[in-house]
């Protein structure tokens, strides 16, 4: 759908401004529909991801497919609307009762890898969406940890950065990006 608009503002003082300033209506084009091209929930396991790849150096807090232990610094639960969803892509499994430093990412990175997804033809414009939770700062270590998501277009051979946290900050609960 096409729509077309200008903005018009009256102040207190009877100035008029306008938007563009000749009153010309913008044209935009929107989006009224978008396709799922594939939703993947972690309920059910994860067919295709790849946890960890051979350059990976964690030595501890590796991704893994299960159910998050909460801590001071990771949610108890992998889904953020209360679904109930049991599984999801984590690192840091960790021990009931163990410390927050059993849940964290040491001495390394580690690497999740999404199975590739094909496009519908003509697709000009597309979108990813992601729940994440990351936390950096609860730990007795210094923050120094980042969380980053890349995403490629020709099968692996390059990368663009689409999110990157860290090292400050804190996230403990899920978050949504798109």
């Amino acid at each position: 759908d096409i729509f077309e608009y200008y903005i018009r503002a009256d102040d207190t003082f009877s100035n008029t401004m306008t938007l563009p300033a000749d009153g010309t209506p913008i044209s935009y084009t929107v989006a009224t529909s978008l396709d799922l091209v594939h939703e993947e929930t972690f309920s059910a396991g994860a067919p295709g991801w790849t946890f960890g790849i051979s350059t990976d150096t964690a030595t501890m807090g590796q991704w893994a497919h299960g159910a998050p232990v909460g801590s001071a610094a990771q949610p108890d639960t992998c889904a953020p609307d209360g679904s109930g969803i049991q599984g999801c892509a984590i690192t840091g499994l960790g021990a009931p009762g163990g410390s927050v430093g059993s849940h964290d990412i040491d001495l390394g990175q580690t690497t999740l890898v999404s199975p590739e997804y094909q496009l519908p033809p003509g697709a000009q414009k597309h979108r990813i969406r992601y729940f994440r939770a990351f936390s950096n700062n609860v730990s007795a270590s210094s923050p120094d940890d980042t969380f980053t998501v890349d995403v490629s277009t020709d099968s692996g051979q390059s990368w663009s950065n689409i999110e990157t946290l860290g090292p400050q900050g804190i996230s403990i609960g899920w978050e949504e990006n798109s």
